[in-house]
């Protein structure tokens, strides 16, 4: 599977999405202030069924955006769930489907526990 990635919005980015595991990192130079933002959109190309899955960051395995509205801030705000989408046939998750809590904090306060 591939996918020509185009960016839409931002004053720049880092890296591409092309192959599974690929990222990008988009940046603007004025804090974004709209409820949601759609930086880009990506054209797919697959030899027949596939599954499509977010994946974390390989250098900071976050998922997530860096919050600049945040005071003091800047903040990083954790996505609350990650969803597959089913490509070509495949059925996808329920994108309605309860979600865990995803926040290292939790995490973090049961490992200082048990040091």
């Amino acid at each position: 599977m591939s996918m020509v990635w185009t960016r839409c919005k931002g004053d720049a980015e880092v890296g591409t999405i092309t192959h599974p595991g690929d990222g990008t990192v988009i940046t603007w130079s004025a804090c974004q202030t709209a409820y949601s933002v759609a930086p880009g959109y990506g054209w797919l190309t697959i030899p027949g069924v596939e599954m499509v899955r977010p994946v974390a960051n390989p250098v900071t395995h976050r998922y997530g955006v860096t919050d600049c509205q945040a005071s003091p801030g800047p903040y990083f705000d954790y996505s609350q769930s990650y969803r597959a989408a089913g490509i070509g046939g495949m059925i996808g998750d329920d994108p309605c489907a309860p979600y865990d809590a995803v926040e290292p904090t939790t995490w973090g306060a049961i490992k200082a526990l048990v040091k």
